[in-house]
């Protein structure tokens, strides 16, 4: 029993239970631009995102991840149209927002 038991001990040595660490990627496609909807960060503190990011962020409060956040959030909260046609979103919401789709990724419903 003894024997078997240092085989299999010896058969382990070299597994891991751990998973590799993932290495970071780029950023994602926002329609041409590679830039996943940031483009970036303004003089005022406040981001920079693009049309696509605004509706992204305005879908996961219509599917009621805004009623999570205290205080409870609405659709284009604390986002601003710029000259060029893009959005500023203050550092809050940007949070807020990175919460929120932290939630849906994980799986948790509002």
């Amino acid at each position: 029993m003894r024997l078997l038991t240092a085989i299999i001990m010896l058969a382990l040595a070299g597994c891991t239970l751990a998973p590799n660490p993932v290495s970071a990627g780029g950023p994602s496609f926002d329609g041409n631009a590679l830039n996943s909807g940031v483009v970036g960060r303004l003089p005022n503190g406040s981001y920079e995102i693009t049309p696509a990011k605004l509706a992204a962020y305005n879908a996961l409060i219509s599917a009621g991840y805004g009623k999570g956040i205290i205080p409870e959030i609405k659709e284009n909260a604390g986002a601003t149209q710029l000259p060029n046609g893009n959005y500023a979103i203050d550092d809050q919401h940007i949070v807020d927002f990175a919460v929120m789709a932290s939630q849906y990724r994980s799986g948790i419903k509002p």
